[in-house]
């Protein structure tokens, strides 16, 4: 009876339907925008860290014997086991990270400072570590209290459209109420009904939000398209379908019921008459009547009368707009932070830079590019990744003093640290003009010579954004240091100081504070054998109208001879501007 009773009623008011189909499709379809958006920035997040930093969980830098290794591989949770330049340990159930590398380590006596995690990866899939009272960013607190707020807002939107769902209803309501029906078996029509009108625009709203990301993401990489940034994808699975339709459901299913709570509070006689409002007296508002006329004053005293439903939509415009507030500062405070970090810092250092993947740029190329007019400095390098051994008698007093060498990767029950080592491999040229530019006397021996930048970010009493330093290390004549290269070569070089400084070399790139930066020439560098696969003009003008068309000079001086990319300074600033713009235009239409 009750199904035929819906059926019958939902056929007869059409017009009614579609007004509540269409509010739940618009709900549903906001749901799945932002359910769908924030999955495929957390997953791009995820793709660039394992790209970048690998796709490990758990380092152990420590030799293992065969048989541990395949203890280790035999081991409950661990899905398999690679060996490199160290051991590289996958789990199959994540969650459980911590707890099965607790019981690695005593299995196979590891001391902890020999395990590393890849925290950075662990926390954004929300793996945290209870030792180190980890816990979610404000960025995924952020994220989570939007759609928090969102779906709060939605509550009302679709709990107002449902009230007036049920008081069109009231009469029949009441009829049926008149031969015995009780008022949860009410509630129970008006849900069924709902359930009816809620099935179709649950799901198209749910397409349509994902079809809303999608384009959003095709416009972000027309945006970037000209530079050298990697590509976003669109990303979704069956997971992240059954979350956004759990989070619709929960939404749709509080609204049905906060607005059929009443149908238990009225009585019989009530719902036969039909609720009417009652209201004592209504005061004159003069002013409106003298500035519009009596139509403003009736319009006055009709906002009055229904101040309750007027209410509702005062609490989603205050939360809008308090959520785009809130997402346009944040935007705001990341692109100065971005500026002041990034744009601000490197503006006097590239005006153009240009990456050279394979054969090095020939002598007679480069030339050219040196003598193209309107460019004031070119610096061209590479970069190479070392580590080393230090004992505690080699750092600096000053260091230790003030206990900064706590920061360093101390080797276990040894005063020694494993030291990561940088090398910026400079053209002859530039290198020779470094040495001149910092006082030291170039030689050639037949030990690869370099440069110390013998400086470590005093962390304990300085920020980040006004960093003073402090030497690293002793300066002895005659230093040599063993290397050995950060990859699964692990080769060794052996490198001769030649001199300290305490200035890095005007180029685009930023090192990590606790690491021993040196500085090689290209000359001492391939004398080791080594191979150079990727270069990097660092190019500076004089002025800025000159860029492109200094760009454009360049690009034809290299021509279709190498594999490069360009990039210039005005194009990437504008493209990270209109990235954050594209972040806004999104966001301001979903609180619109």
């Amino acid at each position: 009876m009750w199904k035929d009773y819906s059926i019958n009623y939902i056929k007869k008011n059409k017009s009614t339907v579609i007004f509540i189909s269409i509010i739940i499709l618009v709900a549903s379809m906001f749901i799945s925008l932002l359910c769908t958006l924030f999955y495929n920035m957390w997953i791009d997040e995820i793709e660039r860290i394992k790209i970048t930093e690998g796709d490990w969980q758990v380092r152990i830098i420590k030799d293992l014997s065969e048989e541990e290794i395949q203890t280790l591989q035999n081991f409950e949770n661990v899905e398999r086991v690679e060996i490199s330049d160290n051991t590289y340990v996958y789990f199959e159930k994540i969650s459980k990270v911590y707890e099965t590398t607790e019981l690695i380590e005593r299995k196979l006596n590891i001391s902890e400072k020999e395990i590393e995690y890849h925290s950075n990866l662990l926390q954004k899939q929300f793996v945290y570590s209870k030792e180190n009272n980890e816990e979610p960013t404000p960025v995924e607190i952020f994220y989570i209290a939007v759609i928090f707020m969102l779906c709060f807002t939605l509550i009302l939107v679709v709990k107002n459209a449902f009230s007036f769902f049920v008081n069109a209803n009231i009469k029949e309501l009441s009829t049926l109420q008149s031969i015995g029906a009780t008022p949860k078996q009410l509630r129970r029509v008006i849900l069924q009904e709902a359930g009816i009108l809620s099935i179709l625009p649950i799901i198209i709203g749910n397409i349509l939000g994902i079809g809303a990301v999608k384009l959003f993401i095709q416009y972000a990489n027309s945006i970037t398209s000209e530079i050298d940034r990697q590509v976003a994808s669109f990303h979704y699975n069956i997971a992240i379908f059954l979350i956004t339709f759990i989070i619709i459901l929960i939404t749709i299913f509080i609204s049905i019921w906060i607005s059929t709570r009443k149908l238990k509070k009225l009585e019989l006689i009530e719902l036969v008459r039909g609720k009417k409002f009652k209201i004592a007296k209504i005061k004159k508002y003069r002013i409106f009547s003298k500035i519009f006329g009596i139509e403003g004053e009736l319009v006055r005293k009709s906002i009055y009368i229904r101040r309750k439903e007027f209410r509702t939509s005062t609490i989603c415009l205050t939360i809008s707009f308090l959520t785009l507030s809130i997402f346009l500062n944040f935007m705001t405070m990341s692109e100065i932070s971005t500026d002041k970090s990034y744009w601000n810092r490197f503006q006097n250092i590239w005006d153009i830079m240009v990456e050279i993947n394979g054969n090095k740029i020939d002598d007679e190329d480069l030339d050219k590019i040196r003598n193209i007019k309107g460019i004031s400095n070119i610096k061209v390098y590479s970069l190479d990744s070392y580590k080393t051994l230090l004992s505690k008698d080699k750092l600096n007093s000053e260091l230790i003093s003030k206990d900064i060498y706590n920061e360093l990767n101390r080797i276990d029950n040894k005063e020694e640290y494993n030291i990561d080592v940088p090398i910026v491999i400079l053209d002859n040229i530039s290198f020779e003009n470094y040495c001149i530019e910092n006082n030291i006397i170039n030689k050639n021996n037949e030990i690869p010579t370099g440069i110390i930048v013998n400086k470590i970010g005093d962390v304990l009493y300085s920020g980040n954004d006004d960093s003073k330093y402090v030497p690293f290390i002793k300066e002895e004549n005659n230093l040599t240091l063993d290397l050995i290269k950060n990859d699964e070569s692990q080769e060794k070089m052996k490198i001769e100081i030649i001199g300290y400084s305490q200035n890095i070399p005007e180029i685009r790139e930023d090192f990590d504070r606790n690491s021993l930066l040196i500085i090689m020439s290209e000359e001492a560098y391939r004398n080791t054998n080594n191979i150079i696969n990727t270069s990097y003009l660092n190019v500076k003008v004089n002025q800025n109208e000159d860029i492109y068309k200094i760009a454009n000079e360049i690009d034809n001086s290299l021509n279709s001879k190498y594999n490069y990319t360009i990039e210039n300074r005005i194009d990437s600033y504008n493209s990270n501007k209109q990235i954050y713009e594209g972040y806004k235009k999104i966001i301001t239409l979903i609180c619109i």
